[in-house]
């Protein structure tokens, strides 16, 4: 017996002895109220357990006749990944720029979730059921190691870095100190001043 049928049984018992504690009178008001709080928990939980069925493992299941159900079925009878354009044209809706807009939005609500559907190129969505993957650039947010290099054998780096430890060469250079700001005491020799 699974767990919505057990549910079922126990509401209905309670629902039974409800009718009986009524049929009794005032006197067994309390545990009419119990009884009742009883058989709301439970049916809260039948809903609950009803939606969470519905999400067979973990993948959202889509509402029959909706547009995220259609392009589903359009995904599914064309067995690969679709562009949004082409997706539209399937389920026989306008490819226009509302259209595109609202099913894209819908779709990329699912991708972010990692639900039902996925996003292996721009404007382009597969099914996670089918096994379509992600676009690598989505996955992997770094460039790679050999970014930026002319050559396979050169090394990222001209130079090697400079030790944290060592100073730079040849000592402090007074043409290189930072502009003084507003109202930081500088060495600023009083005559230059123009006024």
């Amino acid at each position: 017996m699974g767990l919505r049928e057990d549910i079922q049984r126990r509401i209905d018992k309670k629902h039974q002895e409800i009718a009986e504690i009524e049929a009794w009178g005032r006197e067994n008001e309390m545990r009419l109220r119990e009884a009742r709080a009883y058989v709301q928990g439970l049916s809260d939980i039948l809903k609950l357990a009803h939606r969470e069925g519905e999400q067979a493992g973990g993948v959202a299941t889509l509402r029959p006749g909706t547009s995220l159900a259609q392009a589903r079925e359009a995904i599914i009878k064309q067995g690969h990944p679709l562009r949004l354009e082409v997706l539209l044209k399937a389920m026989g809706k306008p490819a226009d720029r509302k259209s595109r807009a609202a099913l894209g939005g819908s779709l990329s609500a699912y991708v972010r979730r990692g639900e039902v559907f996925t996003r292996p190129a721009p404007n382009t969505f597969g099914l996670v059921e089918l096994g379509h993957v992600a676009n690598a650039t989505t996955k992997n947010a770094y460039p790679p190691s050999t970014f930026g290099q002319d050559e396979q054998d050169s090394p990222p780096y001209p130079f090697p870095p400079p030790d944290d430890d060592e100073p730079p060469s040849g000592g402090s250079d007074p043409d290189l100190e930072p502009e003084p700001t507003v109202g930081h005491r500088s060495k600023v020799d009083p005559d230059d001043i123009p006024f």
